[in-house]
């Protein structure tokens, strides 16, 4: 049996782009700043399954061969295409000035929709994207001299330590024993 892979192409909304990347090539987007190409500004086009694929052969297909119902720009500069295979393996390449450069790119973050709940889903389903933001959470917090930052230290140590009571006095502020007799009375 063959494996398939799904080849997705996300391409820029020229709304959404306040920072004028659509069409540039890699070295503008590091240029301003960036490590990998910001996903929030990219839509969804085109998606289809095959059993073999390049990113060339791609651009070969969307720029000389367009299939009828693809309704995106030609491939250009700034695009991403994504592989997926049914192993779950997945590679994003960002269409370069000359080839293309693999890229990490978050392609659940995505699309013209604004639903926080979904993009939250989507995060939830795939590990590396859990991993990401758990990451983030946690650089965030060790960063963070202020009171959330000095719990959230507080909290990720007593996980650390398998302390299940330091754990709830992060949490809530409340020791187990004073929880404990506020719901069942001081003779417990």
């Amino acid at each position: 049996m063959k494996n398939i892979m799904t080849v997705t192409i996300y391409q820029i909304d020229m709304e959404r782009d306040s920072e004028h990347l659509a069409f540039c090539a890699w070295s503008e987007f590091e240029r301003q700043g960036h490590e990998r190409p910001p996903a929030q500004l990219y839509d969804r086009v085109y998606s289809y399954q095959t059993e073999t694929e390049t990113p060339e052969g791609v651009f070969d297909r969307f720029n000389l061969r367009r299939p009828v119902d693809y309704t995106g720009r030609s491939l250009s500069m700034s695009d991403i295409v994504e592989f997926i295979w049914d192993t779950g393996e997945r590679n994003c390449f960002f269409c370069d000035f000359i080839g293309f450069k693999p890229v990490e790119f978050y392609s659940f973050l995505a699309g013209t929709e604004n639903d926080f709940q979904r993009r939250l889903e989507l995060i939830k389903e795939n590990r590396s994207a859990c991993e990401t933001l758990m990451d983030e959470i946690v650089r965030r917090i060790f960063a963070d001299d202020n009171y959330p930052g000095r719990e959230g230290r507080r909290l990720i140590q007593a996980y650390n330590d398998k302390d299940p009571e330091e754990i709830l006095i992060a949490l809530s502020g409340w020791e187990l024993e004073s929880l404990v007799k506020l719901a069942f009375g001081e003779e417990f």
